[in-house]
């Protein structure tokens, strides 16, 4: 078996008060960074006294899954000489939370919409199944990863 390892840095701060930042929110903000990448701007989600334009870790693991099974996707068309003309995914997660204050993402949901020559698009479904069974990240969640894909078929 091989393996990678993925390294990143995170950086807490500036915990000085700033314009428009709740008192609180200050501890959540961070950056996410690596070599030769852009750096996220992370915070915790606005319920849990988060900034709303930050990236937080829930959106970040939705974000993963999508990107994911796209890659993987990708790939198992490739093997299969399938053109994908487009690609897009809508994705949601939820979140269930508990009175002691730990939770878990407990499903997410991928929707994507794929567009393919009209002669590809009775193998859409068994081409998403099998990105679903090779993709790494769904592979090493706990929740539930639910993919509705649709297909659009041009001539």
């Amino acid at each position: 078996m091989r393996h990678h390892t993925f390294r990143l840095h995170l950086q807490s701060g500036p915990h000085t008060p700033a314009e428009g930042v709740r008192p609180g929110a200050l501890a959540r903000r961070h950056e996410i960074s690596t070599a030769g990448k852009p750096t996220l701007q992370g915070s915790a989600a606005t319920m849990f006294h988060g900034e709303a334009d930050r990236w937080n870790p829930e959106e970040l693991l939705i974000a993963a899954l999508a990107q994911c099974h796209y890659l993987s996707f990708v790939y198992v068309a490739s093997t299969e000489n399938v053109d994908i003309l487009a690609y897009e995914c809508d994705a949601s997660g939820t979140l269930e939370w508990n009175q002691d204050g730990s939770g878990q993402m407990t499903e997410v949901v991928l929707e994507p919409v794929v567009t393919v020559r009209a002669d590809a698009v009775d193998r859409m479904d068994a081409l998403h199944e099998r990105a679903h069974e090779l993709c790494f990240i769904a592979r090493s969640v706990s929740c539930t990863v639910t993919v509705k894909p649709r297909a659009i078929a041009v001539s």
